[in-house]
């Protein structure tokens, strides 16, 4: 083969013989086909879109929807659209159900109000937004009905393909006003001949999910002039019921769709109203004409109601799985078969936790997502909800949603009831471990996120950002208790907020005393800032080593701890790693709340009176111990305390010294404003033993000598406010708290050395006058 000589030709490093021609002609074509590839690339890079409002700008207006019946949201030819339901005016009397359209290319938002009717009120509940579903010809069918009143579901079919901007039909509805319908879900379904099927709750009692069919529809000829008729009424069939609630409140259901030959269906049995029983997650699916168990088991054509307990169970409330309430929260199913779930589990109306669910085409499994780090604030968790009601609606968490193209991706709200962000976790292996990225970078808000079908890669997530407190709109949306101020926020696939690591704003705190072995200390985190959730660990210290073992948020005070530096440190961690802080050296006495701690002709008295310094008093043998006299009045006979600042989560002991001298019984209380009304303690102070204790406290009596003991009860505060303790005369150890009864002069009581403290155990006295 003949070879030529190429000037400054190529060579091997460290030389070599000269490349041939048609060896450098093929790197030449390689090296150009690579810089196609690249601008190839380069152009087809998913556009990096930040948060961007999508709603109304009007003042006063605003869009929200709740978590059920899909799609809601949808992608086709180059539009996004989604539906929403809200208000011009912060007013039920301007309610509306809207349909969205976004034009990828331009940014171009148009809307369309999709109800005719003229009761406005029905329309500015959240439940009413409509869904959406691409016939055959590309032209969109919407569907829409009010929640908890008697009406139909209501569709229209567009004039144009793929858009809004032509107009749409006339209103039509299905006549079935007497189902009360809500949470409308339509699929097409090819491989039956177009056959739309129509899932949605019926309203009546028990709330059966329930489903119709059409045959034509989906073919029936379109309109074509805005407002303009179809070319024949749609037929359909009769209700259909698949399961109904054990209760009343009904089948809460999530529907997804491959658009060909089969419809999975997941659902909860809402057995209670808002915080009440949530049963189960369970799972069914539609293919070849029958309804089936998630392994493909027959379980019947529809003709008949399978009933919720004949689905697959995800997730049980009782055995084997004990998970309690739960609610779904989305579905989809994989084109690898695969179907995920993701619900909430509520440990108590201040507990939400986030679970995904995989089949694999053999068995169910859940995991919680973030297991450990919760999907709320510190500890409780308590302000993740995100109704303003509170427990009326504790079960409202802010929103789970699976990206509709990718497996294994799952967008997240997290955060309180007044700031919230979203997130986009992402599972490799099979939910076993999740990568995190912020999405949302917003004031307020920003929960209930939906991806649309088929979601292009700019309008990847949309979410409600805002003020949300409750489904239905008042002309008061910014009070506590009522109302939504939310829009519609959208997001790229690509896009990532800037987060935050933990930020110590006040340093942990311990409670309680080093003075004496066997003090149980306990520590708080402090305050953070930074990225939610968190999640915190405990390292004890003596003398600024650390003590081994002592890693829990507690530590019990040893013999030879005595006297040292006792210190708490705690790592706060979230998603971007952890950092840090250490608490104040724990206090070497005890702290003594109470004033006046030993002057109790000083306290408040009612029905009782005191007489002071009668009796020498246990600790030093000076004659300060007081007597507390009954009146001869049939009344609740007590001492109350000045006022003290209790915190809630931290747990105070109240104790005293006291002596027989006539009356055998005696009560200490916590005040109810910070405590409830089951801390308090009885006490047999002839015999030396502790009585009745209410369910919110605990007590000790230890024997002092001379007849004294040093009495205590121990309560957690339940509220931050200030209130005072109160010492009680009793006619029985059994006697419940601050009771009535006759009192008489000659019941008397030897009291002596105060003392209100932080910790679960009565330190040494230390005078507070």
């Amino acid at each position: 083969m003949s070879r030529i000589k190429i000037a400054k030709s190529p060579r091997r490093p460290g030389g070599g013989r000269s490349i041939s021609r048609a060896t450098l002609a093929a790197i030449r074509l390689h090296e150009h086909n690579q810089e196609r590839r690249a601008d190839r690339n380069a152009i087809a890079a998913p556009p990096l879109m930040a948060p961007l409002s999508l709603s109304k700008l009007a003042a006063g207006a605003a869009d929200a929807w709740c978590w059920f019946h899909e799609p809601r949201a949808l992608a086709v030819g180059g539009k996004t659209f989604f539906g929403t339901t809200g208000s011009d005016g912060n007013s039920v009397s301007t309610g509306r159900t809207t349909l969205y359209e976004i034009d990828e290319a331009t940014g171009v938002i148009t809307s369309k109000v999709m109800q005719s009717s003229t009761i406005a009120a029905w329309w500015a509940d959240d439940h009413d937004y409509p869904t959406i579903v691409v016939r055959p010809d590309g032209r969109l069918i919407a569907f829409y009905a009010p929640h908890r009143v008697a009406a139909p579901i209501y569709f229209r079919i567009s004039v144009g393909v793929g858009t809004m901007a032509q107009g749409w039909s006339q209103e039509y509805n299905l006549g079935n006003t007497a189902a009360q319908p809500t949470y409308p879900s339509p699929v097409i379904l090819s491989g039956e001949g177009n056959k739309l099927y129509l899932f949605y709750r019926n309203g009546t009692s028990s709330g059966p999910l329930s489903y119709v069919t059409s045959a034509d529809i989906a073919t029936v000829a379109p309109p074509t002039v805005d407002g303009g008729t179809i070319g024949a009424t749609p037929t359909w069939t009769a209700e259909k019921r698949l399961a109904q609630s054990t209760g009343t409140q009904g089948i809460y259901h999530k529907v997804t769709s491959n658009n060909v030959d089969r419809i999975d269906i997941l659902c909860t049995d809402a057995v209670g109203a808002q915080a009440g029983a949530k049963t189960d997650v369970r799972h069914v699916y539609w293919q070849n004409g029958q309804w089936r168990g998630s392994n493909g088991t027959a379980l019947g054509d529809g003709s008949t109601m399978i009933g919720f307990t004949g689905f697959t169970p995800v997730a049980t409330s009782g055995a084997p799985d004990n998970l309690g309430d739960m609610w779904v929260s989305h579905v989809q199913r994989r084109a690898s078969g695969v179907v995920e779930g993701v619900f909430w589990r509520f440990v108590s109306t201040q507990d939400h936790r986030c679970y995904y669910a995989r089949w694999d085409g053999v068995s169910w499994t859940k995991r919680e997502v973030d297991a450990g780090f919760g999907m709320g604030l510190p500890d409780t968790r308590s302000t993740q909800i995100t109704d303003g009601q509170g427990a009326a609606e504790g079960y409202y968490s802010p929103g789970a949603f699976f990206d509709t193209t990718e497996e294994g991706v799952l967008y997240i709200s997290v955060g309180t009831a007044s700031y919230s962000q979203l997130y986009r976790y992402q599972t490799k292996d099979k939910g076993l471990s999740w990568t995190r990225a912020r999405v949302s970078d917003l004031a307020g808000e920003n929960v209930r996120p939906v991806v649309p079908v088929n979601r292009s890669a700019k309008y990847s997530v949309l979410w409600l950002s805002g003020a949300y407190h409750y489904y239905d709109f008042s002309t008061n949306p910014a009070a506590s208790d009522i109302g939504y101020t939310t829009k519609i926020q959208g997001a790229s696939r690509s896009y990532v907020a800037p987060g935050a690591l933990p930020t110590v704003v006040s340093q942990p705190v311990i409670a309680g005393s080093s003075v004496a072995a066997g003090n149980v200390l306990t520590a708080s985190v402090g305050s953070w800032t930074g990225d939610t959730p968190m999640k915190f660990a405990y390292q004890w210290a003596k003398n600024g080593v650390d003590i081994a073992g002592a890693t829990s948020s507690t530590y019990t005070v040893l013999a030879g701890d005595v006297g040292a530096d006792i210190t708490v440190r705690v790592t706060t961690t979230n998603y971007l790693g952890p950092v840090s802080a250490i608490s104040a050296v724990a206090a070497k006495v005890a702290t003594n709340l109470v004033t006046k701690s030993n002057s109790f002709d000083q306290w408040a008295g009612a029905s009782a009176t005191v007489s002071a310094n009668v009796a020498a008093e246990p600790a030093t043998g000076t004659v300060t111990a007081d007597r507390m006299l009954e009146q001869a009045q049939t009344l609740a006979h007590s001492l109350t305390s000045a006022n003290i600042a209790f915190v809630a989560g931290t747990a105070y002991t109240f104790a005293i010294s006291a002596r027989f001298e006539s009356a055998q019984f005696i009560q200490l209380l916590f005040g109810g404003a910070a405590f409830g009304s089951l801390a308090y303690a009885n006490f047999d102070i002839q015999n030396g033993v502790k009585a009745t204790v209410g369910s919110a406290a605990t007590a000790n009596i230890v024997s002092l000598g001379n007849g004294w003991y040093r009495i205590s009860v121990t309560a957690t505060a339940t509220g931050s406010t200030s209130t005072p303790v109160a010492i009680f005369g009793a006619n029985s150890g059994t006697m419940t708290r601050a009771a009535s009864y006759a009192g008489l002069v000659s019941n008397t009581r030897l009291l002596a050395n105060a003392q209100v403290e932080t910790g679960t155990g009565a330190n040494p006295y230390n005078p507070n006058p």
